[in-house]
């Protein structure tokens, strides 16, 4: 498989989103945890299983395992605490920022194969840094 299409019929919007975050600021994940945590309801869940089914039913076990271990890489990278005072609940950690934003990302992978409700249960914690014009390439 190429690079190309490394995620599938999806891969120009994973790869826009991956670039997206790699610039977000630590201010800007503050954002994104703080309204996370405003989304983790019962849709919020409901919509992480349709993800998963998603993913069983249109053959992207692959594409997940790649997209997530890319995930992990680019968030191990980030340099999360950057001197700052540990302990504050505000303060995002590396796990949160991965997990939120592999829900994300993988809501992108079979957008087209889930609703528009439980692709914005997960991507909504997003709109405001990486809005989705940006994504879909509208300027």
């Amino acid at each position: 498989m190429s690079d190309e299409d490394r995620f599938g019929p999806r891969t120009l919007a994973v790869r826009r989103f991956l670039e997206a975050i790699q610039a977000l600021t630590i201010e800007q994940w503050r954002e994104v945890i703080a309204a996370w945590r405003t989304t983790v309801t019962d849709a919020w869940h409901d919509a992480d299983s349709a993800v998963a089914a998603a993913v069983t039913e249109s053959d992207r076990r692959q594409a997940r395992e790649e997209l997530l271990s890319e995930m992990e890489d680019l968030t191990r990278r980030k340099r999360w605490n950057r001197g700052e005072a540990t302990g504050d609940a505000a303060q995002p950690t590396e796990r949160t920022a991965q997990y939120v934003a592999s829900l994300a990302a993988l809501a992108l992978l079979v957008r087209d194969r889930i609703t528009r409700r439980d692709f914005d249960a997960l991507y909504s914690p997003f709109m405001g840094a990486v809005p989705l014009a940006m994504i879909d390439g509208v300027h």
